[in-house]
């Protein structure tokens, strides 16, 4: 060994905010491991401690105040490391880009203003896998090193390094450490085990997390005694700061290390992209909730309504906690999940109640003169689109009318149940970039009749776009030609396909999947239409699974389309209750791709087809894979298909069939896995889901059919307030607040600043392009500057004309905007 050989160590205890035990259990954790580490911290001068997570710190501000502030006199001397940056340890694959952004805001914000620290290590020894685009987060959030232990965890293919440089598609690079064992780490022989296995072997310096987590417990005496005893005098062994190691390797070896330009991608727990799809569709309803609350309230503040900034950082801070690794995965007991139903209550009556309090202060001030009543569609999304909207039938208020376009044409709508109301529908066209389009609803006598290019028989589905055929004998889709392209979409297998494996993984069930015997639900019990036009038509089917000595499982699926609009919509309903069953939907589409593109957090990922000929062992075991709201696959060189989805995150792709991940009925994780209390396993995700997917067949590929705005648009839906009397507002009929120009260049969020009265707004690049972008407002505006994700000021940024901001963006890059209007003269 190397007469330098170091072995660096920082004490640690990983304790998972929630996992075989509930948040409550969790904070008594805490408050009893902190207190051990502080009483070695107090008597030693040979010991330093690592904690993450500002959530632990703020409960034991609350909780254990005195305790607290021995944690803050430690921190201030040296001697306790804060790590991560993050509120929890979040996963890193499922929450939106913006959720990571936010996970990292709020974490690092409080322990600048509690401790004074700039949080520069990033923190996630136990995440099940890492996005493509985590290293540009992590860098314009002020975090310039990255840790985690999880990587070898791998059953096949054991990641390569342990230092390496983590690049991102943009070209951020974070030096990045993969430590070769676990982050329980408790005596001398572990510790000198993973010396052995350092991958770098040019490095003789190693960093390891030492002290026993999960459930806490953290370090004893004994146990630094142990590790520190001169066993091999060619190695130093000796606890310093994390931050110590990485800015000395950077220093010495930084222009060394290989680059890892990829995803991190965990190869055994592709479970947690399905388990608990009650929590995940929970998770993504809600940032999508909180997400139009915070552009509609931003929109609505200069017209006098009050930004519910306490309420909403509230949400926030409640969601991130639910997207702690082992909550929003899916692989925590029962009763975290029966907890987290109370957290998305109280975000969805938050987000719900600023976005209709939000929306009914803007159509105050509009001028709804006219016939007839006003209905003012909302688009809360920064391009002008043409989309379905639905509208209560009792806010209407009456039965028989007509709706009017702003230019007068009379508007087709067709009346529909869903959820046990009556709703008015109809195709709202152009509707401006974050704003909104007056419609009117004029009184008749009686019921109108319209008459559209919709037609419907007991298996066929046809629009002016689009014919969709249905087996009556297999309820399989055997037919979807795009009638303008003249392309056959299908192959021969058809659409739709239901597929359930046989999934049973003993004690790991909720992280891993173990695929069984496949059956394929081929023998509908009904094949119906249930809706006729003229803006919607839809055929309904309905299977049952069954399993011995288990109730049926049954699947009701509508499929339908919709007049002038180029989406295949799918709208499934489950009642599961099957036992150790996978279930998924695939499309057998008409070619056979190379690579498919996958939407993830604030970017995207092409990914090889993992049974190619061409694929390396690498990516042959990419078998199942995450997503968010799209993945598309091209047919060809000139057409493609994307798939949208409103609640789901595990996909696969073989020959020419692409599957969604829909439910699967794995075991809760077993106590006893930790020696804890003995509970008897349970089933998860039984009961009643529903499912959303589209479609979306297109010329070209992703990027010229704007595929990301269209996983947008099937997730944030237009909404409709409808105006009672008539008013001679400020606001003109129809207006965008802010418009945005520039090719793959979208908004992720819009939200007010953290430490003044400005306005942040959160661009990024979709097309790996470097793009001009431009942003129109219709308010004035006194500055404008550029920030990172910490909303620190860059620089200045020009403004044109008072109202238009240029913006030069890089491919995939990431960019912070901080706006400040001149409120004073915003109309």
């Amino acid at each position: 060994m190397h007469e330098r050989s170091k072995i660096q160590l920082i004490g640690h205890s990983h304790i998972d905010a929630v996992w075989l035990w509930d948040k409550e259990e969790t904070k008594r954790v805490c408050k009893d491991t902190f207190e051990k580490i502080l009483d070695i911290l107090d008597k030693r001068d040979d010991f330093y401690f690592a904690q993450s997570s500002a959530q632990f710190y703020e409960w034991m501000e609350e909780e254990a105040p005195e305790l607290f502030e021995r944690i803050r006199q430690h921190v201030e001397n040296g001697k306790w490391e804060i790590v991560g940056g993050m509120w929890v340890e979040s996963d890193c694959n499922l929450p939106s880009g913006e959720s990571l952004v936010r996970q990292l805001l709020y974490g690092k914000r409080y322990f600048k203003r509690r401790f004074g620290v700039e949080v520069r290590v990033g923190w996630l020894p136990d995440s099940f896998g890492f996005c493509w685009t985590l290293p540009q987060i992590l860098k314009k959030s002020g975090i310039d090193y990255f840790l985690t232990s999880k990587l070898n965890w791998e059953t096949t293919l054991k990641f390569p390094y342990s230092l390496f440089w983590w690049k991102a598609p943009d070209g951020s690079q974070i030096l990045s450490c993969e430590t070769p064992g676990g982050y329980n780490n408790t005596d001398a022989s572990s510790v000198y085990w993973q010396f052995v296995s350092w991958k770098n072997e040019d490095i003789p310096a190693i960093l390891l997390p030492y002290g026993k987590g999960d459930h806490g417990g953290g370090i004893t005496e004994d146990m630094i005694d142990d590790v520190l005893k001169d066993r091999n005098r060619s190695i130093e062994v000796f606890f310093k700061p994390s931050l110590d190691y990485f800015t000395g390797v950077e220093k010495e070896y930084g222009g060394h290390l290989p680059i890892h330009d990829d995803e991190l991608y965990l190869k055994t727990h592709r479970g947690t992209y399905t388990t608990q799809g009650k929590a995940k569709w929970n998770n993504r309803k809600a940032e999508v909730l909180m997400d139009i609350a915070e552009r509609f309230s931003i929109l609505a503040y200069p017209f006098g309504f009050s930004y519910p900034a306490d309420e909403m950082n509230m949400a926030w801070k409640k969601l991130l906690f639910d997207q702690f690794h082992d909550a929003l995965a899916g692989s925590s007991i029962k009763k975290v999940y029966e907890d987290e139903s109370e957290d998305y209550n109280f975000i969805f009556k938050t987000s719900n109640s600023a976005i209709s309090q939000a929306l009914r202060v803007i159509a105050s001030n509009v001028n709804t003169t006219g016939d007839g009543r006003s209905i003012l569609i909302f688009n809360p999304l920064s391009w002008m689109r043409t989309d379905v909207v639905r509208i209560p039938l009792e806010s209407i208020g009456i039965r028989y009318f007509k709706v009017l376009s702003g230019d007068g044409e009379s508007v087709p709508y067709q009346y529909v149940s869903e959820d046990g109301k009556e709703y008015v529908l109809f195709v709202a066209k152009d509707i401006p970039s974050l704003g909104y389009k007056e419609y009117r609803i004029i009184e008749t006598p009686e019921s109108n009749v319209f008459h559209t290019s919709l037609r419907v028989s007991s298996t066929i589905l046809e629009s002016d776009l689009f014919r969709v055929e249905i087996s009556q004998d297999t309820g399989i889709l055997t037919q979807i030609y795009d009638k303008v392209a003249h392309k056959e979409i299908l192959a021969e297998r058809g659409g739709n396909i239901f597929h359930i494996y046989q999934d049973e993984t003993p004690d790991e069930s909720a992280w891993n999947i173990w695929l069984g015997r496949l059956e394929e639900l081929n023998a509908p019990e009904s094949v119906r239409v249930v809706e006729t036009g003229p803006v919607r038509i839809s055929i309904e089917i309905t299977y049952r699974y069954k399993q011995s000595e288990r109730k049926d499982s049954v699947f009701k699926v509508t499929v339908s389309l919709y007049e002038g609009f180029p989406r295949i919509d799918f709208d499934l309903h489950i009642d599961w209750n099957a036992k150790h069953r996978f279930s998924k939907v695939g499309f057998d589409l008409n070619g056979k791709a190379e690579f498919i593109t996958y939407e993830i957090p604030y970017g995207s990922i092409a990914r090889r087809r993992p049974d190619s000929n061409e694929a390396d062992p690498g990516e042959r075991v990419k078998w199942e894979v995450s997503a968010q709201k799209w993945i598309d696959y091209p047919l060809g060189d000139d057409y493609g298909v994307g798939l949208l989805n409103d609640s789901k995150y595990g996909f696969d792709v073989k020959d020419s069939l692409i599957r969604m991940s829909l439910v699967r009925s794995a075991d809760y994780p077993n106590p006893r896995l930790m020696g804890l209390e003995d509970v008897r396993p349970s089933l998860t995700d039984q009961g009643v889901h529903r499912v959303k997917y589209a479609l979306c067949p297109h010329r070209g590929d992703w990027r010229s059919a704007e595929i990301p705005k269209r996983g947008f648009e099937f997730n944030y839906p237009l909404f409709a307030e409808v105006v009672e009397g008539v008013q001679t507002g400020r606001l003109p009929k129809e207006r965008s607040f802010l418009s945005v120009e520039g090719e793959g260049v979208l908004i992720g969020a819009i939200k007010k600043a953290e430490d003044n009265d400005g306005v942040v707004i959160r661009l990024y690049e979709t097309n790996g392009r470097d793009v001009s972008a431009r942003l129109t407002f219709k308010m004035p505006l006194k500055a404008a500057w550029e920030t990172n994700l910490m909303e620190n000021k860059i620089g200045d940024i020009p403004i044109e004309s008072r109202k238009t901001i240029p913006v030069k963006m890089g491919k995939y890059e990431i960019k912070t905007l901080l706006i400040f209007p001149d409120l004073e003269h915003h109309l």
